[in-house]
């Protein structure tokens, strides 16, 4: 159920043309650039011998398996198989599973669920993120502490002035 609805996985600026491991769901996923700057997601298992794509490297807009050189192309499937003797066909099912990815709020989003693109829910509304009266405060953020109390806090921003007066 909940893997039906568009996910942001990672922030534009760290999407680059080089792969990147990120796990959303329970799934590794890789994250990466084509030469024309569009962000891609695709599972991060390569179909021979499950090398992790998120290791590998572009060749082009090919995503190079470190572990045996396959290379996908950004629709996912496989387009060199550098063992295979010349001539030899990559066989069509040599693919790995892609994502509809979009970018959108300074982050990169993708679609895990597997709805019919007519039926996908479109990405949500965030207002406040093309704002300009408001700032936007990006960051990863460590505590110690159990999730449920750093989420309540998080949300919670009116306690800060009189539980943080000191600290911040």
């Amino acid at each position: 159920m909940l893997k039906n609805f568009w996910w942001p996985l990672e922030f534009s600026s760290e999407v680059t043309s080089r792969p990147s491991r990120i796990t959303a769901l329970g799934q590794e996923l890789v994250a990466f650039r084509t030469t024309d700057g569009k962000a891609q997601v695709m599972s991060d298992l390569c179909v021979h011998r499950g090398g992790a794509l998120s290791d590998g490297w572009m060749r082009g807009d090919c995503i190079v398996c470190p572990y045996n050189g396959w290379e996908y192309e950004a629709d996912c499937a496989c387009s060199r198989i550098p063992a295979n003797l010349q001539g030899v066909p990559v066989p069509r099912k040599a693919r790995v599973d892609a994502y509809p990815t979009q970018e959108k709020y300074g982050m990169v989003w993708a679609f895990l669920g597997d709805l019919p693109e007519a039926e996908r829910p479109s990405l949500p509304v965030l207002d406040h993120f093309d704002n300009p009266n408001y700032k936007i405060i990006r960051g990863d953020f460590h505590w110690d502490a159990h999730y449920d109390r750093v989420m309540e806090n998080s949300l919670d921003i009116a306690h800060a002035p009189f539980v943080h007066a000191g600290t911040f």
